[in-house]
């Protein structure tokens, strides 16, 4: 059992107009690099527009292609690419990132190609991505991170049920000036209720492994623990370069 992986869907993960699939690289880099060098696609996320080769060297580091969590998930994080079913085009990506054990907490983040926007591609793509962090990787929440200024991210979470949390008034030194940081979550047992009868995903393997159970250290919260994000800011006293990302979408990505 502790071999069981935490999170391994049967890949190609089926939503109604779209699939979730592990990074093809030589396929798709070249529509990855496509929109991630787009200069207002990088405005309100850790990385910067880059050259295909530049991007190419980046992925080769395995850890950024994650496409299954260990029994032992803590710290990984999951990557997939989001491909439209009626044309084959690679239109945005996701991560899951999988924070704790213990506490069960899992983030979104997401990325969609500007000429795809405005068709509820993202929210069909991050209800797909939730629905696997809550029914196949045992998540008791589910969280996002995002600018402020981001309202059409925040449009999004909220649609999807999430609720915001937190806001962190100039929360982080980010590209070179303070912003304003707005945490969402959502709970397993209020994505049930909201989902109700809707379709989820499906070709998932089931997680039985990883039923919900009570954390196993519930006097370990670590509350300000704010994951593979940029190094939080908040007890700062003076404005300092973002610290490297030791994982480049490290954020909720619109």
């Amino acid at each position: 059992m502790t071999d069981t992986p935490r999170l391994a869907p049967d890949y190609p993960v089926l939503t109604e107009r779209l699939l979730l699939r592990p990074i093809e690289k030589d396929r798709d880099l070249p529509a990855i690099h496509a929109y991630r060098s787009i200069p207002e696609v990088c405005t309100y996320v850790p990385f910067v527009p880059s050259t295909l080769e530049e991007m190419t060297e980046r992925f080769a580091d395995p850890e950024r292609t994650r496409s299954v969590l260990d029994a032992k998930a803590e710290g990984q994080v999951l990557f997939t690419v989001i491909e439209r079913r009626d044309t084959g085009e690679v239109i945005g990506d996701l991560v899951l990132f999988w924070h704790s054990d213990s506490d069960r907490h899992a983030e979104v983040g997401y990325v969609i190609h500007p000429d795809h926007e405005g068709q509820g591609f993202a929210t069909e793509a991050v209800r797909a991505l939730t629905d696997l962090a809550f029914d196949h990787a045992g998540a008791h929440r589910v969280s996002a991170r995002l600018d402020e200024r981001n309202t059409g991210s925040a449009r999004l979470l909220e649609r999807l049920g999430f609720r915001q949390e937190a806001r962190f008034v100039d929360g982080e030194w980010f590209k070179g000036e303070w912003t304003t940081l707005l945490v969402y979550a959502v709970l397993d047992l209020e994505w049930v209720a909201a989902r109700g009868s809707g379709p989820g995903v499906s070709r998932l393997r089931p997680q039985a492994a990883f039923a919900p159970q009570p954390p196993a250290c519930p006097g370990s919260r670590r509350g300000s623990y704010l994951g593979y994000r940029r190094v939080s800011r908040l007890a700062s006293l003076a404005p300092q370069p973002p610290a490297e990302s030791r994982w480049e979408g490290q954020s909720s990505r619109r």
